[in-house]
């Protein structure tokens, strides 16, 4: 499994976190979603990944409610915004973890076609995937807890990139430890 192409996935969902604070939701969705659209594009060879295609619609979303709302709308998408939009990736991606890992598809690159379709297979992409949903859902509830805290700019930041920071440090580690059990199995 590509570990740095399943990461690059989640760089729209981060560049709307980043730049939404600077810019305001509205611009800070585009960007985020003319990352998607580069990240689709630019792994077209490997088929249409499903994370920056979900992050996309979730972005635009955004910057329409952004554009349509006032300037309380616009306080509110930048305070929660980012860790709304999380949660909803999130939701995706654990509601769907079962049926259809996102992962199966960054693991078919590396795997057998032969084994893509045993049961295997998928338990072992629902436990990544899960890993991963688990690993966003962290850190979008980091950032609406920030954004909750009565002017704690520097306490928000750190438990906002804090979280993010362990949380995708876990899911790193999770991904790479099933990988490994699931190349090297042990004796039973």
């Amino acid at each position: 499994m590509n570990v740095k192409n399943l990461v690059w996935g989640f760089t729209p969902l981060l560049v709307f976190a980043l730049v939404t604070p600077l810019v305001g939701p509205g611009p800070g969705a585009a960007a985020g979603l003319l990352v998607a659209v580069a990240v689709v594009l630019g792994d077209r060879k490997h088929g249409v990944r499903i994370v920056p295609v979900v992050t996309a619609v979730i972005l635009a979303v955004i910057g329409i409610v952004a554009v349509l709302g006032d300037s309380g709308t616009d306080r509110f998408l930048t305070d929660y915004g980012r860790g709304l939009a999380g949660l909803a990736l999130a939701a995706y991606i654990l509601v769907t973890a079962l049926p259809a890992p996102f992962t199966a598809q960054f693991a078919r690159q590396a795997a057998p076609e032969r084994v893509w379709h045993e049961p295997a297979f998928r338990r072992l992409n629902t436990r990544i995937s899960t890993a991963w949903g688990c690993a966003v859902l962290a850190a979008s509830a980091a950032h609406l807890a920030a954004a909750a805290l009565p002017d704690g700019r520097a306490g928000g930041r750190l438990l906002t990139w804090g979280v993010l920071a362990a949380a995708v440090a876990l899911a790193l580690r999770y991904t790479r430890y099933e990988v490994q059990s699931a190349q090297h199995p042990r004796p039973h």
